[in-house]
């Protein structure tokens, strides 16, 4: 059981490649290739990391409220005064 711990501490020098499996990724790659439409291929997956991307990184309700109201700058002012508005 520490070893498993010790193993997770040990991941700061590890890169995205080496904690993610991409080989699907470059098989339908390598696949749309041959048949002469990665175009196709590198469209769809851009498009899907980007919808991926804005659902993940979307706002919950609560923090799009604060926003709005201007509570967000009045604590970024308050937070950082040499900033301003």
């Amino acid at each position: 059981m520490t070893e498993n711990l010790e193993d997770v501490d040990g991941e700061e020098g590890l890169s995205a490649q080496d904690l993610v499996d991409f080989s699907p990724l470059y098989r339908c790659l390598h696949i749309f290739t041959v048949l002469g439409d990665k175009q196709t291929f590198e469209n769809y997956y851009r498009k899907q990391r980007k919808e991926q991307s804005m659902l993940v990184l979307q706002p919950s309700g609560n923090m799009v409220s604060f926003i709005k109201k201007g509570s967000y700058n009045t604590y970024n002012n308050i937070s950082n005064p040499s900033k301003g508005n």
